[in-house]
């Protein structure tokens, strides 16, 4: 099960938008709360700009699998989250989404940073278990913070701590 990471370009934003047109609750959960069902090929490619935004691309030979960002929250204090973690429909539960998890933990272990966090909807218990697994603890829950179809949403932050002072 070998992957490669890449810096996101504009196909792969096409293909990630493509992952999500027919299914809205994926969809739901790939946008996050803070973003409304609107996340396009557009916006994917402004984010890409964004000097503070990694957008990473995993492919497995010439298939894309994945995809995720990294943003740098506060540049003082090296605090990073994990954003729009995805693995292409095709490619899920095979093992992938640990691996590729495991990775970016190892990644930021060997560098200086105060904290990995990411959010994620209580109601993704496989996505919680699989971060879990990795390393992150539950730090707590942001009660009805989403919204989605007129039904609120708790958030569970998960993070790792660095050992950068």
């Amino acid at each position: 099960m070998k992957y490669q990471l890449r810096k996101s370009n504009e196909n792969d934003f096409q293909t990630i938008v493509k992952w999500f047109e027919n299914d809205e609750f994926s969809f739901f959960l790939w946008t996050g709360f803070d973003f409304e069902f609107s996340e396009t090929y557009l916006e994917l490619k402004k984010k890409s700009l964004n000097k503070d935004i990694s957008c990473v691309s995993v492919y497995n030979l010439s298939e894309m699998i994945g995809y995720y960002e990294i943003h740098r929250y506060q540049k003082k204090s090296n605090w990073f989250r994990l954003v729009r973690f995805v693995i292409n429909p095709e490619f899920r539960n095979k093992g992938y989404g640990s691996k590729i998890i495991k990775s970016i933990v190892d990644d930021y272990q060997s560098k200086p940073y105060t904290r990995l966090d990411l959010i994620v909807f209580e109601e993704n218990i496989n996505a919680i278990k699989l971060y879990l697994n990795q390393g992150f603890i539950l730090e707590g829950v942001m009660r009805k913070a989403g919204i989605s179809n007129e039904k609120y949403m708790d958030i569970s932050i998960l993070s790792i701590l660095g050992k950068y002072d």
